[in-house]
């Protein structure tokens, strides 16, 4: 074999594998709704604690969702079921109090705690979610099962 068919032989095999990773990126995408110029995908059949969540996102190539303003806050909880609770990005694993955004590693960019929240309860709640019926947001343990909201 010459070495220009080696060499194509590796470029045909690189452009399946690329066309295989396209084509379960597109399958995944189809589960997203488009809102303004982001990608929702809400899972409410699983329930799973935040990190299997924050794993279930990155298989989708996304993250948990990211609330950044009210604007935003109120596009996402009109689509997501009351009575029903939802991880998002937030937490305060690095240091109490301190609430990160999980996907900039950055401060939460959009707070909407319920009446005395956060309140890490039994120190172990470091995970923030929409809680259900008005969904503001609670401080949670880690290892709760709750659904999940990801985010492109």
């Amino acid at each position: 074999m010459t070495k220009l068919a080696a060499l194509e032989q590796k470029v045909a095999v690189h452009e399946q594998k690329f066309l295989a990773a396209e084509q379960k990126k597109n399958n995944h995408q189809k589960h997203f709704d488009n809102i303004g110029n982001k990608q929702y995908f809400i899972d409410n059949q699983n329930k799973m604690n935040w990190f299997a969540a924050k794993h279930r996102c990155q298989e989708l190539a996304a993250h948990l969702v990211s609330i950044q303003n009210e604007a935003e806050y109120k596009a996402v909880t009109a689509l997501i079921d009351k009575g029903r609770e939802y991880w998002i990005d937030i937490n305060d694993l690095v240091q109490e109090g301190l609430f990160l955004s999980d996907s900039t590693g950055r401060k939460a960019g959009y707070l909407n705690w319920s009446y005395a929240q956060p309140d890490n309860w039994n120190n172990v709640e470091h995970c923030v979610h929409l809680k259900n019926d008005n969904f503001q947001m609670n401080d949670a343990d880690c290892k709760n099962e709750l659904y999940i909201i990801c985010e492109v």
